[in-house]
Parts: C-alpha cells; structure tokens; sequence
C-alpha cells in the first residue's frame, strides 16, 4: 500500500511582528494558489503465511463485530501462522509554530517493522520495532506474548528499552459486551 496525504492553505501570512500569522487574503492575489502545510508518505509491504485453516464466517452481536472492524489490533488470528509488515513514512511539516519559530519545518522519517508467528496453537509470539532510518537509531521495541484461553485472552508484553521501558500483563474475556472484565498488571 502507497499513502499521500497532504494540507495546502490558500491563506496569506503575515510576518511583520515577528511572528507568522494568517491574515484574511488569499495567496492568489500575489499570484500563488496554495501553501504547503505538511505532507505524509507512507509505503507498507505486508507478508504473511497461508492461514492454517479455512476461516468461519464471523459470527456474533453487532457491537462485537463493530469493536473487531474498530480495533483490530486487540483480536489475534491464531489461523494464520505468521505475519510480517514493513512500514516507513515520510513526514513533512510547514505549519507555523510560534512558540519555536516563525519559520519552522520539520522532516522525519520513520521505518517500522512488525510481525508474529504461532508457536503453537494457542500461543503466539509478536514483536514491534521503530528505528529512526537518518541515524539508524532505534526508537522503540515491544515483544508481546500472547494465549488464547478460549473465552479470554492473555497477553503479556515487554519493552525492553526507551523510556517506556517495562512490562504489561492482561487477562481479558473476548467477548465485546464483556471487554471491562479483564485484570492488568504493570
């Protein structure tokens, strides 16, 4: 997958005191049609293995499968064995930041991986990275540890470096009407 996103204004600025301010005329009467305010780029490959088994309709009440669609990443598919995306994003940002400067832009770049395998058929074992592609610095690292319990789920997740560095453990049921029923330690 390839995304663009990006915001143009046609307003004009004002920098006479200092700072940059928008002021009520457009750009076009000194005969430019838009400014650049940010862009994003975002390229994702993603891999995975043939599901081990063929997949049930999905079946269940309407706000179940509404919070599945809403939040995919709080279900775990334990029928496809394994699961690896590649993410890197460019981000360009024009805005006017007063605090900083009046001529502030900002560029960063951001390359994630993430993926999962089973190691059985009820545990599966996930890990996430973020580095930094300009310094090849790496920002974050969570390893998760999952089991499907039937009715409920466990998850246990480290971060073993960055200033979030710690631990999550939960136990919650599956079930959408129940999702406050859960215990989780930090």
């Amino acid at each position: 997958n390839i995304n663009f996103s990006g915001t143009l204004t046609p307003y004009d600025k004002d920098s006479s005191k200092g700072n940059e301010y928008y002021v009520n005329r457009f750009l076009l009467q000194s005969g430019t049609l838009a400014r650049l305010i940010n862009f994003h780029t975002g390229i994702v490959f993603s891999f995975n293995g043939n599901p081990s088994q063929k997949k049930q309709p999905v079946s269940g009440f309407a706000t179940e499968l509404a919070d599945i669609q809403n939040r995919p990443y709080n279900y775990i598919d334990f029928n496809i064995p394994w699961n690896l995306h590649v993410n890197y994003n460019i981000d360009y940002n024009a805005k006017n930041k007063y605090i900083i400067s009046p001529t502030f832009r900002s560029f960063t770049q951001s390359l994630s991986l993430n993926g999962d395998f089973n190691i059985t058929s009820n545990w599966k074992l996930a890990a996430s990275m973020q580095v930094n592609p300009l310094n090849v610095q790496i920002q974050y690292v969570t390893v998760d540890l999952y089991r499907d319990l039937h009715c409920w789920d466990m998850r246990l997740q480290v971060i073993p470096i960055g200033d979030r560095r710690g631990f999550n453990f939960t136990i919650q049921a599956k079930s959408a009407l129940l999702q406050q029923l859960k215990l989780t330690r930090r």
